[in-house]
């Protein structure tokens, strides 16, 4: 018996299925122990297969090690300080690990029976279940490896397929397998060939550390911006919810996909709920007034006053405030308490403001100049209106602006010219009304014991942390991922839409990087920058338009991804073979045919995507796909051409009739000499019954009624 072998055996003797029955917390993952479930599968059993890397996250929930540095938290993972896992699966390390308990037993009793798909749905780490799963099952069932990276290359070199399921390039790779070739032999001869081709350091990290989780853009080798082009049905948009996962998690995208999909779904509808992913749709319309910051009415706040404007943050501008936001929180925390002390110095002096006004007494502030100031009223938009002693006119004083001289100016006594030093601070202003307000709240702070243990951030507090960050003191930090997923991005003008802003998505130019830059915004008139934790994900559909017709600027400073049909997806995740009078169709080839065909009459942006045939089970559900989503796609494909859609459908489905029969009225005159009884005029008929519609699929195919191909 091979040391392997050896481990292994001693490895199930140790943990039979009995005893992980009873497993406790304690024997499943202890730093203090070298006998526990976890370090029997990371390290003692290394030799059978290594999993080596990533974070300790893998187990679901894993005891931390006391000596190392405690990571901030992603917002899918809890601690206590003592253990560490992940929110999915409960509140407490208790309650999480009775569901990784029942995860892991639902995997070895799957293994014994060699039930392997049922593994595939399994919540557990891809590596982690997929050991598990070598561990308990019969010999010679499945192969020594579990890196999904390693399948999925095999997949292709070996089989010459995309399979996504780790059970069915299992099985597939298994039947592939040489009849002379020991077993054993063909598992390491194929973990060989993708070792050799230097796959082993994309598919995993090689971080041993058993409790970091945080890893860099670059070991990611996750483009901060890219763009997935394709023709439609190709599952662009249902790829962007397993990277932005992805991407928030640290997970590869072939683990992601390894769940099942409403299971993803729910935990990227969260992320878009905290606003850590944004998903918008360029249109025709869309502008960059919409999209980075515009001139916008405000709605009086009084009847009969006049409409004012103000400029409102559009949503890339807003999703890059939150970025910089969790930046500025890993990098300046002190900053951050100046903005929050301040906030809440406004927010209390704004409530006794109000308190005083509504028992009718009279509120006056002093001025620089030994003058006083009397307030009256505070807007709907929180900011405080004062007016001079006997004089008409109301100014704004608004909390925003105070923020910045608070943050401006060390001393209010030590001001000599208020006028031109605070101008050069907020721009034009009363400023004798700003200086009386700010000075109000700085003498209220020193007699007022702030309460700032619950506080929230508020938008006003992340806007001004924000505007106060300089570059360089972002520069090499970084901090959890946000993520603007574009539908349809070619559909916009991307470089009206963008504007200034396309130099600062590069990567080089991003903030937190060693070249980062930032502009003056030009309604604003404020220094802005893009992150370097604000990923961009970009959807494009090729029918509509190409990836060459783009701007060029753009194409420079985006990574494409194509994404073309792959019938190969119908079988794995639907059916293939669907009942027919005569034999069975094939939607592979059914699929595989039609687009061969789109490809020379057309090209290949046009083609018709996987997805519209996936959820196809009978010839009912196949003749909806063909007359409701097939050819009314192919008809706006060839603008009409229909003698082109007959040639990729067949006359079972494009009819033509010659226009001889047709009689045209009387004219007085002649109107031109062409012959209209050659003319074609074609049809698609509505095959209502089953064996008519086969029928047409067959013509489609080049089959006879009596012979298959």
């Amino acid at each position: 018996m091979t040391n392997w072998k050896e481990s292994k055996q001693k490895f199930l003797e140790r943990w039979p299925l009995e005893k992980v029955k009873s497993l406790t917390l304690e024997e499943y993952t202890n730093t203090e122990r070298n006998d526990s479930f976890t370090y029997w599968m990371e390290t003692r059993t290394e030799d059978v297969i290594s999993m080596w890397g990533g974070s300790a996250y893998k187990f679901g929930v894993f005891k931390r090690n006391p000596e190392a540095e405690q990571k901030q938290l992603q917002s899918n993972q809890k601690s206590d300080g003592v253990y560490g896992w992940y929110s999915k699966y409960g509140d407490s390390p208790e309650v999480a690990f009775s569901e990784v308990k029942n995860q892991l037993i639902k995997t070895i009793k799957s293994a014994q029976n060699e039930d392997f798909h049922e593994i595939d749905g399994i919540d557990l780490g891809h590596s982690f279940k997929w050991k598990i799963a070598y561990m308990y099952a019969p010999e010679n069932t499945l192969l020594r490896f579990v890196k999904d990276g390693a399948l999925k290359y095999l997949s292709q070199e070996i089989l010459g397929k995309k399979l996504k399921k780790a059970s069915e390039i299992h099985r597939q790779l298994i039947e592939a397998k040489p009849e002379d070739e020991p077993f054993d032999d063909y598992s390491s001869r194929l973990w060989d060939m993708f070792d050799k081709k230097d796959k082993l350091s994309k598919a995993t990290e090689s971080d041993k550390q058993s409790d970091g989780y945080k890893r860099t853009q670059s070991e990611i080798n996750t483009p901060l911006n890219q763009i997935l082009f394709g023709p439609p049905g190709t599952g662009k948009t249902y790829s962007t919810v397993i990277k932005a996962l992805a991407i928030i998690e640290e997970n590869s995208e072939a683990e992601i996909e390894t769940e099942d999909y409403p299971r993803l779904k729910k935990r990227y509808d969260e992320y878009v709920k905290e606003g850590q992913i944004v998903f918008t749709t360029f249109h025709q319309s869309l502008a960059y007034e919409d999209f980075v910051e515009g001139i916008k009415p405000i709605e009086p706040e009084k009847e009969g006053d006049s409409i004012s404007y103000k400029v409102e943050e559009g949503i890339f501008k807003r999703l890059c405030i939150e970025a910089g936001f969790s930046l500025a929180k890993e990098s300046n925390s002190v900053l951050i308490d100046h903005v929050v002390d301040f906030s809440l110095a406004f927010d209390e002096f704004s409530q006794r403001i109000e308190e005083k006004l509504s028992s009718s007494e009279t509120v006056e502030l002093k001025t620089k100049n030994g003058g006083k100031v009397i307030v009256d009223g505070i807007s709907s938009q929180g900011n405080i209106i004062v007016k001079h002693v006997g004089g008409s006119r109301a100014y704004t004083v608004s909390k925003s602006r105070l923020a910045k001289l608070q943050e401006g100016i060390d001393d209010l006594e030590e001001v000599n010219n208020i006028n031109d030093e605070f101008r050069a601070i907020i721009g034009g202003s009363n400023s004798s009304a700003y200086w009386s307000v700010l000075n109000s709240i700085q003498e209220q702070s020193i007699h007022s014991n702030l309460n700032r243990t619950p506080k929230k951030y508020s938008w006003s507090d992340k806007v001004q942390v924000v505007k106060s960050l300089k570059l360089s003191e972002l520069s090499g930090k970084t901090s959890k991922p946000y993520i603007l997923i574009i539908d349809e991005i070619n559909r916009g003008d991307v470089s009206a839409i963008f504007g200034e802003l396309i130099t600062l998505i590069e990567l080089s130019k991003r903030a937190g990087n060693e070249e980062g830059l930032e502009i003056i915004l030009p309604y604003s008139k404020e220094p802005f920058f893009v992150p370097n934790n604000l990923y961009i994900i970009g959807t494009m559909n090729t029918a509509d338009r190409s990836v060459e017709a783009l701007d060029s600027a753009l194409r420079r400073r985006f990574s494409f991804t194509e994404m073309p049909p792959q019938p190969d997806l119908i079988e794995q995740v639907g059916v293939r073979f669907i009942d027919a009078i005569d034999e069975p169709i094939d939607l592979v080839n059914l699929l595989t045919v039609i687009n061969e065909r789109i490809e020379v009459l057309l090209d290949r942006d046009h083609l018709i995507g996987h997805s519209y045939f996936m959820k196809i089970t009978d010839i009912a559900g196949l003749r909806h796909a063909f007359y409701n989503e097939i050819i009314p796609l192919l008809q706006e494909y060839f603008f009409g051409d229909y003698g082109k859609i007959s040639m990729v459908l067949g006359e079972g489905f494009c009819q033509a009739e010659s226009a001889s029969e047709v009689k045209f009225a009387t004219v007085s005159t002649h109107y031109d000499d062409y012959d209209y009884s050659e003319k074609l005029i074609y049809s698609f008929p509505n095959h209502e019954t089953d064996a008519e519609f086969i029928d047409a699929i067959n013509k489609l195919l080049n089959k006879s009624g009596d012979e298959s191909q």
